[in-house]
């Protein structure tokens, strides 16, 4: 079976008056890199529907969470596609 996967959409943070992602402790460091894919078709579930997290942990070291229905090398092969994001 066909499943599309979506970028899920930051929130407005107040407290730190930007967009911000909740990564349930796993990224630490802000990036431009950092990103979640969902199952939810409009990018608003909740963690989850959360498929992959990529996120930056210190200066130089990221984590990849994934779960089904990506395998190892889906989930390597699409952090990989942030290396010349700016």
């Amino acid at each position: 079976a066909l499943r599309r996967l979506t970028s899920r959409l930051p929130r407005w943070c107040s407290r730190l008056r930007t967009l911000t992602l909740e990564f349930q402790g796993r990224c630490t460091e802000a990036s431009e890199k950092n990103f979640q894919l969902t199952s939810s078709p409009n990018g608003q579930g909740g963690h989850e529907d959360v498929v992959l997290q990529f996120g930056k942990m210190a200066s130089g070291a990221f984590c990849l969470d994934f779960r089904g229905p990506l395998g190892p090398v889906q989930a390597f092969a699409t952090a990989l596609t942030t290396v010349h994001w700016h």
